[in-house]
């Protein structure tokens, strides 16, 4: 045989061997990648479950929560408003501390153990009662207003007729949940990303970070509202036939607008308003923009405490604009009214038991 056959005798069975050998290290590069995809399909699947079981879990910790301060107000012994002449500060243990004083402050420690009335009184209580967390209530009465700051630095202006829950501390918690029961309440909430604010009321659930809004809760309102100042908030409203816990809509509103929901149609809008309008009662003033006299005498009277009656049916519809200065005495609050009414001129007079009724003229 020639030395030109062996060589490519050779040659051909290196080739074999080399397509052999070039075969598996293709099948054992491919196994090696689907093990590695898989293994990487594997590794995302696990977080995507975390993750969806982490906010699961963060869901159910809040659902927890607010079910729970949902139960402790449905089975609070909270005292009509009307039976109560002091702002006062319900414990849960059921003791009262009453506070004087039209306008009150009260202010609590970054542990929650101490509370602050006014400049003058230090309270001590206990931050939590078998393990679990502690609520207080406090309760502005009609004719009243109060300021709060809770431990965690949020700050309320809560107006008369209001009723307020809120944990003694938010040290353990994940979410900063206060309730409002009745009335209508100013919030500046402290800035906390790893603590979300949650405020409720019986028909809305509103979730922020550190913002500043206005919202109103008075049972024989219409319709409850959420105004936002700064910041954004989240605003939750059940639909019709359940309750806030369970089907849910959303409602992201921004600065300068309000959000509300009609109580009996579940019905919910939101437009853009002058905020001042909604925040200028805690400074003791009252700002009116065609505002209904029905409207006006209803918000009179739970500020300063006295049944407003208007006889005529037609009166009622009546609007007014300008402001009032609530510092002022009702009977000169009600004078200012009289003077604005320009196509209808009004009277007033004040009976035995204390009643205002608003007439036309004759």
């Amino acid at each position: 045989m020639s030395e030109d056959s062996n060589r490519k005798s050779d040659t051909s069975s290196i080739t074999k061997i080399e397509k052999k050998l070039l075969k598996e290290s293709i099948f054992n590069s491919i196994s090696k990648f689907n093990r590695k995809r898989q293994l990487k399909i594997a590794i995302i699947s696990a977080a995507a479950s975390i993750i969806v079981l982490l906010g699961i879990g963060a869901f159910l910790k809040l659902q927890m929560k607010s079910s729970e301060i949902s139960e402790f107000v449905k089975t609070s012994d909270i005292k009509d408003l009307e039976h109560s002449d002091k702002v006062k500060i319900i414990i849960d243990e059921g003791e009262d501390i009453k506070i004087d004083g039209e306008n009150t402050s009260i202010s609590y420690s970054t542990s929650g153990s101490k509370v602050n009335v006014g400049n003058s009184k230090t309270l001590t209580q206990k931050t939590k009662v078998d393990n679990k967390v502690k609520y207080n209530t406090l309760v502005v009465p009609y004719g009243k207003r109060s300021f709060l700051t809770l431990s965690d630095g949020s700050k309320v202006w809560l107006n008369s007729g209001s009723k307020f829950v809120y944990p003694v501390n938010f040290s353990d918690e994940d979410k900063r949940v206060v309730y409002l029961v009745e009335g209508e309440a100013v919030f500046d909430v402290a800035h906390n990303a790893k603590k979300p604010f949650v405020m409720m009321t019986d028909n809305q659930e509103i979730e922020v970070l550190g913002t500043v809004f206005n919202v109103s809760n008075y049972s024989d309102d219409t319709t409850n509202f959420v105004v936002l100042k700064s910041g954004s908030v989240q605003v939750s409203y059940p639909e019709k036939g359940t309750n806030l816990l369970k089907k849910k809509k959303k409602l992201v509103i921004s600065p300068g607008r309000i959000a509300s929901i009609n109580k009996e149609t579940r019905i919910v809008t939101s437009k853009k308003v002058n905020i001042d309008h909604y925040f200028s009662w805690k400074d003791g003033i009252l700002i009116l923009e065609n505002n209904e006299l029905s409207d006006i005498v209803r918000k009179l009277s739970r500020y300063y405490n006295i049944p407003i009656h208007i006889e005529d049916e037609e009166l009622k519809h009546q609007t007014f604009s300008g402001s009032l200065d609530l510092k002022d005495s009702v009977e000169k609050v009600i004078e200012i009214i009289i003077e604005a009414g320009t196509t209808t001129k009004l009277n007033y007079k004040i009976t035995n038991d204390n009643l205002i009724l608003i007439n036309k003229t004759s």
